[in-house]
Order: C-alpha cells, then structure tokens, then sequence
C-alpha cells in the first residue's frame, strides 16, 4: 500500500491527534529514506577492475568479481555517505566548476585500459576534463568527512592514509589512460570547502606500473577461475571487507604468537562503545586543534563567537617529573564482525 503522507482516509471520522501525526510522519518518512538509500544497494556486478577499487590485495580485487553477489552489504549509515557524496560530487561538476568560469569538455566518459594483447585490465569513469589554458586536465571530486579533509593537503598525505591511497591511483590510471601529465582531486569537506590537490605523472610512473601488474594478474586470475595468493599483511586483512566474507587468511592476531579468549560480556559491551565513539573522538581533536589555533592569539577576556561564550584566562603551569612505575600498553582492534564468527586462526593452529 503506497504512503498516505498524511492523509487521512475518508472513513475516517475522527482527525488524527498530534502524536499520532508525529509517529505517521515520522515512519513515512524513515521508510521513504530506507527505500531510496536500498535503490542502489544491491551488487553490482563487474567483469574486470575497476579505476575506483585499486587494492593492495590482489586477492580481494578478485573476489569483486568472481563473488559480487557475496559482497558483505553496506550499513544504511554507508549507504547514506555514499548518496551524500554523490551528491555533492554532482554540484562540483556540473554547476560549480561552471560557475567559477571553468570550461569543463567531458563527464562521465566511460574509459577502458588494455594490455599488450587487447585485453581490458580496468575500466573507469572520470568525472571529467578541463580545458585551461591549452591544457586538457582530468580531474576526480571526492567528498570526505571533515577531519579527513584537513589532513589531505598533499599527494604524499594520501599514500599514509590505509583507505584514501586509492584515490589518487584511481587518477593516475585515469591520466595513463588519457596520456596526460596532470589531473587534480577536488576535495570538498561535506560542509562546502573545497581544494585541490594536483597528482603529477613525473614521478609516479612505477605506481602506474605496478597498479597494471596489480589489474593484469587479477584478470588472469578471473580468467581461470583461481584466486591470487593472500597478501600477507595482517593490516591489510584487517581492514578487508571480504576477511571473515569468503577469505580466510592465515593469520595470527596476537603480537606474542597466540591468542586467548576473554568471556567477560561487561568487557565486551565496554569495547564496543569504545568501537562506536572513535570517530567523534576525532571529530572532537579536530575540533579541539581549530579552536586552539583561532583562540591562541586573542588576549585574556571574553568573547562571542555563535551561541558560545568564549573566557580567556593564561596562568603558568608547573613542570613535574612522572615517578618510575609500571605502565600496561593496549593495543584494540576489531577482528570479526560479529561474535559469533570465528576470528581467522594462525597456520600453526
């Protein structure tokens, strides 16, 4: 039955109370929400690499096409970050750089790589070219959360980042594809900043190279049906979205050489609000290093900045020396998705 969006059916004689209007509205629109951000949820399928999913693992490009279907699912919050940065991916492109007087010559082109042979080894789809002074320049938008987007501030930022590394490789292919010496990654914070950092063809050659061997051994691999060796980086595994989902590396989580088993369920919930506030935790020292920086030069007073009163005091803090003691180092991390799954064991075991 299609939603009513408020409208109250005619056999209906008495009108709806105000609760019952919140709850309606409310639950119409949860489900209208759902149903959009689960439109473009399922599997898509691929036959080759994809530009956009350059991983350090061979193994996991592979399983992206041999198992599409077995995918782990994206959270609805997932789903949701992914339509937003669409969106705003969208208005950079099309009205934005527009605007700024920017002549943009191509969207959205569907782009193939080849080998040697004629085979495809990627496929992609820049999100477009600028035509300045003479000079064609392939350019990729990326929306990222905003303490993210702080730290990005060179390509050399991007290489020590465990997920954003993929995106200027994603360029570089774009720009091996196109023979063309620059392209540019527009970045925008999801609150309308916005900058850019260029990505050089000199000097990132052998990247290139290797993220061809990279799609070229993956296609092989797809070709006869077989999956290439495990990558053999714990890190890497960690993070993979197919470790526990159909790949089952050998290895050993513990520093020491052996994991033990704690059953203590307070502990466990513990872990998991710690798991759950790390990332406003970082929204928060984002927060805490701007203010700091802003506030450092003003003198002692109060000021007004928004809703918020801002009182400036200094005094001097006194040095101390820390006694000698034990000190007990953790180190936590999330191995499984769920308890009920059995983390991966070592080969030992």
């Amino acid at each position: 039955m299609p939603p009513t969006h408020g409208k109250m059916p005619a056999e209906h004689a008495e009108p709806i109370t105000t609760a019952d209007l919140i709850e309606q509205l409310a639950g119409e629109f949860r489900a209208g929400e759902e149903r959009m951000l689960r439109r473009n949820a399922g599997p898509q399928p691929q036959h080759s690499p994809r530009a956009s999913g350059i991983d350090h693992c061979s193994r996991a490009m592979a399983l992206d096409i041999l198992k599409c279907e077995a995918r782990p699912a994206f959270s609805d919050w997932q789903l949701a970050r992914m339509q937003r940065g669409r969106e705003i991916e969208e208005l950079i492109v099309t009205p934005g750089l527009q605007r700024l007087g920017f002549k943009v010559i191509e969207s959205q082109a569907s782009l193939v790589i080849r080998d040697e042979s004629g085979t495809v080894i990627c496929t992609g789809h820049p999100d477009g070219l600028i035509d300045y002074a003479g000079e064609r320049i392939v350019f990729d938008c990326k929306s990222v959360a905003p303490h993210l987007w702080h730290k990005l501030n060179s390509l050399e930022d991007f290489w020590h980042d465990p997920w954003c590394y993929r995106q200027p490789i994603q360029l570089l292919l774009y720009m091996h594809a196109m023979e063309l010496s620059i392209g540019v990654l527009i970045l925008d914070d999801c609150l309308g900043h916005r900058k850019l950092v260029f990505v050089r063809m000199a000097g990132n050659e052998e990247r290139v190279a290797a993220a061809l061997r990279k799609c070229s051994l993956v296609v092989e691999a797809v070709k006869n049906h077989e999956l290439p060796d495990y990558c053999g980086d714990p890190a890497v595994c960690r993070r993979c979205r197919w470790c526990g989902h159909g790949c089952e590396p050998p290895l050993d989580y513990s520093e020491s050489g052996g994991i033990k088993i704690i059953s203590d369920e307070e502990l466990e919930h513990a872990l998991r609000v710690r798991e759950s506030n790390r990332e406003p935790a970082k929204d928060a020292a984002w927060a805490e290093r701007i203010i700091g920086k802003a506030i450092k030069p003003l003198a002692d007073g109060d000021y007004l900045c928004g809703p918020f009163r801002l009182a400036l005091k200094r005094w001097q803090r006194k040095g101390y020396v820390v006694q000698d003691g034990e000190v007990l180092r953790k180190k936590i991390e999330r191995i499984a998705d769920d308890v009920s799954q059995t983390p991966p064991v070592s080969a030992a075991s």
